[in-house]
């Protein structure tokens, strides 16, 4: 059974890995669609297929290290930091060199700032929770966060920094880093899914309980 089960795991770990190559393509379609592949420039859109190419292997990486460490690699969780700020970067790039959206410049920078500063007060709340940077990023165990803004997400940090990029984008009025913004919250769907399993293996019947009781994104605690 056991062994089963770690099989079952690997093919759904493949199969949201493909998932996560197609995310890719199907960004870079669509900003060739509309028009807008080109104004990346030929040496962004090479790293935006090689993020792609990335964050698939990330993500099998990720899983084959909770199913036999129960933790992160020192080597996935540098990765993981990097892809981050890769796609931070490339998102405020595209969000100052856009062609910009028909939206009026001050709601636009209005909601967009108070993204940005909603969202990173978010992500360094939920930092705050960690009792050490390792803890954060997987590197060692600990006890289930359940505290500050964990209490109304179960991932405060990814909504945290998603929403600070999606206020970039909305400030700087711009197609392409919605786009990779979208990007970014679908292969995070993705990547919950593998973590969630670890955790449910980490601390059983708690998280269970913890994931009935609170959303995933973001929203007010369930009854259960």
């Amino acid at each position: 059974m056991t062994k089963g089960r770690a099989a079952m795991g690997r093919r759904l770990e493949e199969l949201l890995a493909v998932a996560a190559i197609g995310d890719g393509m199907i960004t870079r379609f669509a900003l060739r669609r509309h028009g807008l592949l080109g104004e990346f420039g030929r040496r962004e859109a090479m790293l935006l297929t090689a993020s792609a190419a990335g964050a698939s292997w990330l993500l099998r990486k990720v899983g084959r290290d909770y199913e036999e460490r129960g933790q992160l690699s020192s080597g996935s969780s540098a990765v993981g930091w990097a892809s981050y700020l890769l796609h931070a970067g490339l998102t405020i790039l595209a969000a100052r060199r856009a062609r910009p959206l028909p939206l009026g410049r001050m709601p636009s920078r209005t909601l967009g700032g108070a993204l940005v500063l909603f969202g990173s007060t978010l992500f360094a709340a939920g930092v705050r929770e960690f009792r050490s940077f390792e803890q954060m990023s997987g590197l060692e165990k600990g006890e289930l966060v359940k505290s500050g803004p964990y209490r109304y997400s179960r991932n405060p940090q990814v909504v945290g920094w998603g929403l600070a990029l999606l206020g970039a984008a909305l400030a700087g009025r711009s197609p392409k880093a919605l786009l990779l913004v979208a990007a970014f919250f679908v292969l995070h769907r993705v990547y919950f899914s593998i973590e969630e399993r670890h955790l449910e293996r980490a601390f059983g019947e708690e998280y269970r309980r913890y994931r009935a009781t609170t959303p995933r994104f973001l929203g007010l605690t369930r009854p259960v």
